[in-house]
């Protein structure tokens, strides 16, 4: 085959996007992009937010989640 053309793209990860904590004990599902560290220094697991979710939070520290 001599037309192809390299590199060749085989496969793509598809990212695996975490959800809002809070949503969550809603019965929702929106996908978490910030992160608030202090929230997550209490607990056990990493505390992740929607943008909205995260209003309450804004006397913590927050970060942005990059996926």
């Amino acid at each position: 085959q001599s037309n192809v053309k390299y590199p060749r793209e085989v496969a793509r990860n598809e990212p695996e996007y975490s959800y809002c904590v809070e949503c969550q004990k809603k019965g929702k599902q929106e996908v978490a992009t910030l992160i608030c560290l202090q929230c997550s220094q209490v607990g056990d697991q990493p505390f992740l937010l929607c943008e909205q979710c995260a209003e309450e939070h804004d006397d913590h520290y927050i970060d942005e989640l990059i996926y």
